[in-house]
C-alpha cells in the first residue's frame, strides 16, 4: 500500500465525536498497477451536512480514484448527483439499469433482526476508464442475513471492474 492518508470531511467536529466524518485514501499496487481508493462514511442524519462532506472529498481525490463506502445517500439524491457529475459511475446502477427501489438494497430500516434491508445507501463508485463487470449485494438466497446483522446494519457488496 502506498500514499495512505486520512482526510477530515466534517468541519468543527471533535476527533472523538460520532459526528466526525473522514475518508481514508490509499493507493494499492495490484499486478504492477496502481489503484486509488477512497473509503468514507458520510453523515446519516443531515442531508446538507452530507453534501458539505462530499465536496471536500471530491476536492482531495486524484483522477482515477474509486470511491466506496456508506454514503448515506439514496440514488438520485444531491450527494450522488455531485459525485456522478464529477465523472464517477455507480457500479450497481450501471449494471442494473432496470432495478427497482428494492433491488441492491444494503441498509436495514431498523434494528429488528426480522426486518429486511430497504435502502441502498452504500455505493461503489468507479472512475472513468474502467469497465464494471459485476456488482453484487449479498441477499437471503446467498446466505443467512442474520449473520450479517450481528456484524453491521449494512449488507456486504462487491464489484468487479477492469481497465
Amino acid at each position: 500500500m502506498h500514499d495512505t492518508r486520512t482526510v477530515a470531511l466534517s468541519k468543527g467536529a471533535a476527533p472523538w465525536s460520532y459526528r466526525r466524518r473522514i475518508a481514508e485514501l490509499c493507493t494499492l499496487e495490484l499486478d504492477g498497477r496502481r489503484l486509488r481508493l477512497a473509503n468514507c462514511h458520510l453523515a446519516f442524519d443531515d442531508a446538507d451536512e452530507r453534501l458539505a462532506q462530499a465536496e471536500p472529498l471530491l476536492a482531495r481525490l486524484h483522477p482515477g480514484t474509486f470511491v466506496v463506502g456508506d454514503l448515506n445517500a439514496r440514488p438520485g439524491g444531491d450527494v450522488l448527483r455531485l459525485l456522478l457529475g464529477a465523472g464517477l459511475r455507480d457500479a450497481w446502477a450501471e449494471l442494473h439499469p432496470d432495478a427497482t427501489d428494492t433491488d441492491g438494497v444494503t441498509k436495514w430500516r431498523s434494528r429488528d433482526l426480522d426486518d429486511r434491508p430497504a435502502n441502498r445507501l452504500d455505493c461503489i463508485l468507479v472512475p472513468q476508464g474502467y469497465q464494471v463487470v459485476t456488482a453484487t449485494v449479498q441477499c437471503a438466497v446467498d446466505s443467512d442475513l442474520t449473520a450479517f446483522r450481528r456484524l453491521s446494519d449494512h449488507r456486504p457488496g462487491a464489484p468487479t471492474a477492469h481497465r
